[in-house]
C-alpha cells in the first residue's frame, strides 16, 4: 500500500515537474512516510493479545483430582472435560477432590498446587 501511495504522489508530481528526479525523490519520500504512518495504524488495529493458548493457557486455572497426586509420582487432575497427568509442585500428598491450581506445564504433566479454596 505504501508503494502505491508514493506511487500515486510521485504520478502526481509529474504533473507539475518534468524533472526526474523530483519524481524519484518525491516517490521515496511518500513511500517511506506512508510506510511509517500505516505502520502506526496497523499494528493498533491487529494488536494481537498476548494471552497464553494451547496447554500453556491452562497455567492458573483451577482442576479437580480425580487420581490422587504421590509425592514423587503422579496423578490425574480434570479441567475442562480433559484429563491430565498431574505431579505436585512441593511433592505432597494431594488427595481425590481437592481443588488445585496448575502452577507449570512440564510435557505432558500439569504441575499444580492446592488452591486456596481447596474442596469441590
Amino acid at each position: 500500500m505504501s508503494i502505491g501511495i508514493g506511487a500515486m504522489i510521485a504520478g502526481l508530481f509529474s504533473l507539475v515537474f518534468a524533472n526526474t528526479a523530483v519524481q524519484i525523490a518525491s516517490f521515496t519520500i511518500f513511500a517511506l512516510l506512508s510506510f511509517i504512518i500505516l505502520r502506526k495504524i496497523s499494528k493498533k488495529a491487529f494488536d494481537v493479545s498476548k494471552d497464553q493458548t494451547n496447554i500453556y493457557g491452562l497455567v492458573g486455572k483451577k482442576a479437580n483430582v480425580i487420581v490422587e497426586i504421590n509425592p514423587g509420582g503422579k496423578g490425574h487432575i480434570k479441567i475442562g472435560g480433559e484429563e491430565w497427568s498431574a505431579v505436585s509442585e512441593d511433592d505432597s500428598i494431594i488427595p481425590v477432590g481437592t481443588v488445585v491450581t496448575i502452577t507449570t506445564v512440564k510435557g505432558n504433566k500439569a504441575v499444580v498446587k492446592q488452591a486456596e479454596n481447596n474442596r469441590s
